[in-house]
């Protein structure tokens, strides 16, 4: 849910664009509460998102040569591994991260 800024939350254009609240259904950002009626933004509510196709491609994509495999796998991870929309963090344990609440925007 941080890869989405305020700003760009309350972006008629941007949530168009990445269609919802953030980059994975399953950070269950319930609605866009950032966004203001001035705003005019009509994607508040969550949907499937660059989080989760990359998620899928990487967990589902057939491979017919498997020696090759976990070297395209792996290939798919480098080519998102800056990017924070394709950021992956636990949600429970002992240490919070701020990156990786559930339910939250901005």
């Amino acid at each position: 849910s941080f890869a989405y800024d305020v700003e760009s939350l309350r972006s008629k254009e941007f949530t168009a664009k990445m269609g919802g609240t953030a980059p994975s259904i399953m950070d269950y950002a319930r609605y866009n509460y950032v966004a203001q009626p001035e705003d005019n933004v009509t994607a508040i509510t969550p949907k499937i998102g660059e989080y989760d196709k990359y998620a899928i491609e990487w967990g589902y994509r057939w491979y017919s040569n498997n020696d090759n495999e976990r070297l395209k796998l792996n290939a798919i991870i480098a080519s998102h591994q800056n990017d924070p929309i394709y950021f992956y963090g636990e949600q429970q344990g002992e240490v919070v991260d701020p990156r990786s609440q559930s339910e939250d925007l901005g």
